[in-house]
């Protein structure tokens, strides 16, 4: 059963998404969090087609398995 785990998880890592990232990734999520800024900062057109509830969930439970997105809002919490 452990190898067919392995082998599903190896094959799970060479899917990708409509935006050619591997979900869940960090890539993944800072694709994510640099579209939830443009429209933050309000761009026009931001395209967010393809975002996934599980990017939804990791924003509500404030984690993304630590990406950089995270270091500079602990940076930025800190510094006020």
């Amino acid at each position: 059963m452990a190898n067919y785990r392995r082998r599903i998880q190896k094959l799970e890592t060479r899917f990708t998404d409509a935006t050619g990232l591997v979900p869940h990734s960090n890539e993944w999520f800072e694709h994510w969090y640099r579209k939830i800024d443009q429209v933050i900062a309000g761009e026009e057109n931001v395209d967010l087609r393809g975002m996934t509830l599980a990017f939804i969930d990791a924003i509500i439970h404030g984690g993304t398995k630590g990406s950089s997105h995270d270091e500079v809002d602990q940076q930025t919490a800190t510094q006020a």
